[in-house]
């Protein structure tokens, strides 16, 4: 049997990205336009080279990026496509060029009714 080692780790966390929103939700009608943006503010130097939605049934994603007072943003727009009556979970996954962070999800929840 081996031994038991406890051990204490004490420092700082460093912030790598500020997301506007941790997680997307929509609640409305089938058929209705619904969509919401999330901005994500690398803190950590790092490039998003890729962002897709999965499984995408019923998201759709765009992103851009953008820049506002000498700072880089980017703004990933995830729009509901889902024209019947459903409930989902799928996700937004954000692929960047870092070592230290090389992807990051952001859970989208629908709640579609019948219009």
């Amino acid at each position: 049997m081996s031994p038991i080692v406890e051990l204490g780790v004490i420092g700082n966390v460093l912030e790598f990205v500020r997301i506007s929103r941790r997680y997307v939700r929509f609640n409305g009608k089938a058929g209705e336009t619904l969509s919401k943006y999330v901005d994500i503010l690398p803190v950590h130097p790092f490039k998003i080279v890729k962002v897709s939605a999965e499984p995408g049934k019923h998201i759709r994603v765009k992103w851009t990026r953008e820049s506002q007072d000498n700072q880089t943003y980017y703004r990933v727009i995830v729009e509901n496509t889902a024209k019947t009556e459903t409930s989902y979970l799928e996700k937004v996954v954000i692929r960047t060029d870092s070592d230290i962070r090389p992807e990051f999800i952001i859970p989208v929840h629908g709640a579609i009714i019948k219009q």
